[in-house]
């Protein structure tokens, strides 16, 4: 992030969960990515399904606590199409799945998920499957368990670098261009209206 770029992150007066979708979920926003996590204060749940009412972006809460919880942000088109896909069936029913409908991968991950924050020793490693992650990359997480990778970035690379550096240098660009948005006065459902997410006009804001 540009120096520049940092003080105008430093100046904005936007809501603070504003703040922390663009920092955390850019890539999601912008289209980039088919998924994020989002680890939020519990009060902002109902702000959150406000935001992303009728965008085509699911929200489902895998883990909270006494203060914060963990969301998984997701475009349920673009995700079921990856779940669906040869590479990630072969990945989850190496992991242990039955994938069929993709709701019921989430809400098995989700299972998976809480049991290990409530002190399961056992990490869930098809997260990065879930979150769109290569799964050349995630095949080579497990195996060198989380060792002798090439880059770690927004994921450790276990192959094809320069593509992923490249994809990586976008996701980049995606969350500063979000902070001079949000800078001059926008808000997240404009900026989801301009990466064209389906948002009723009428409902905008």
């Amino acid at each position: 992030m540009s120096k520049e770029v940092f003080q105008m992150l430093q100046s904005i007066s936007h809501p603070q969960l504003e703040i922390q979708l663009i920092l955390q979920c850019a890539p999601l926003l912008a289209g980039l990515k088919i998924s994020n996590l989002l680890i939020t204060r519990k009060e902002y749940e109902e702000d959150v399904l406000e935001i992303f009412a009728d965008t085509g972006i699911a929200v489902y809460k895998l883990y909270e606590n006494e203060e914060k919880m963990t969301l998984f942000l997701y475009q349920e088109e673009n995700f079921s199409d990856y779940m669906i896909s040869e590479k990630a069936r072969h990945f989850l029913h190496w992991m242990g799945y039955e994938p069929d409908k993709p709701e019921k991968i989430v809400e098995h991950f989700a299972s998976r998920y809480r049991h290990y924050m409530q002190g399961g020793r056992d990490f869930p490693h098809e997260m990065g499957l879930l979150l769109g992650y290569p799964t050349a990359d995630v095949y080579g997480f497990v195996i060198h368990r989380g060792k002798n990778f090439l880059y770690s970035g927004y994921w450790k690379v276990y192959d094809d670098l320069p593509e992923t550096l490249e994809r990586f240098q976008a996701f980049d660009r995606a969350k500063e261009k979000m902070i001079r948005m949000v800078s001059a006065g926008a808000g997240i459902r404009q900026i989801l209206r301009m990466n064209h997410y389906r948002i009723d006009q009428e409902t905008a804001i």
